[in-house]
Formats: C-alpha cells, sequence, structure tokens
C-alpha cells in the first residue's frame, strides 16, 4: 500500500474481515475464494513487462497479488472527498453524449416486448 493511503489499510481489513473472514488470506492481504470461484484469464488480458513498464496501476496490482491468475482477489478502497463531487458535478453538464449509447437506449425503449405464446416459457 502506497505510504500517502496507510491510514486507510484498517479499513480495507476491517471490511474483509466482517464480510469474507472465511476467504482472507491475512499473510498476503488477498482474498481467496477457492477452486470454484471464476478467475481472470491471462490470456485475454496478460500483464506482460511492457505493460508493466508503461502502466504503473498493472505493475502495482501484480506486486500485490501475484496469484491473481489463480483466482485471488485483492481488495481496494477508495476515499471520495468533496472535491471529487464537485469536479464531477460541473462536468457533468459539458459531458457529450455518445451516439451509439443515445441510439441504443431509443432503440430498446421503442421495441415492443414479445412473449412467443406457444410456449409455457416465461422468458421474454
Amino acid at each position: 500500500m502506497m505510504k500517502k493511503n496507510l491510514h486507510l489499510k484498517d479499513f480495507v481489513e476491517s471490511y474483509c474481515h466482517q464480510y469474507f473472514s472465511e476467504y482472507c488470506e491475512k499473510s498476503t492481504g488477498l482474498l481467496n475464494f477457492g477452486d470454484d470461484y471464476q478467475p481472470l484469464k491471462a490470456d485475454v488480458a496478460p500483464i506482460t513487462k511492457d505493460v508493466r513498464e508503461k502502466k504503473f496501476k498493472m505493475a502495482f496490482f501484480e506486486d500485490r497479488n501475484p496469484t491473481w491468475v489463480e483466482g485471488t482477489e485483492l481488495p481496494c478502497i477508495g476515499e471520495l472527498r468533496w472535491s471529487d463531487l464537485y469536479r464531477y458535478v460541473h462536468h457533468f453538464p459539458s459531458k457529450n453524449t455518445s451516439e451509439s449509447k443515445y441510439d441504443s437506449k431509443n432503440h430498446y425503449k421503442s421495441r415492443p416486448l414479445h412473449i412467443a405464446s406457444d410456449s409455457d416459457s416465461k422468458v421474454a
């Protein structure tokens, strides 16, 4: 954990202990949900040497969670300040709406729901 965020460490540990005590590995600080947990796929987005050199956060993640390929989770916490909310409120009105997102919303709103009558299925 970065020195400037050490004050958050107790919050993470408390959260993990309260909600995931049976999965929390105290020695590593990781959550291990066992073999039936679906891990991230290393071949989909591998963390290569090049990625580690260019992306500090990816190197940090792999340093803290070297067994991520096996499905262990790195519990994280974020700090939200009033200044963050203020910045968002002022940024939001000027944010452009994605054309594809807008079209997608309208397409599904105007499409009528159809339920097949020749089936016992309740799936729409």
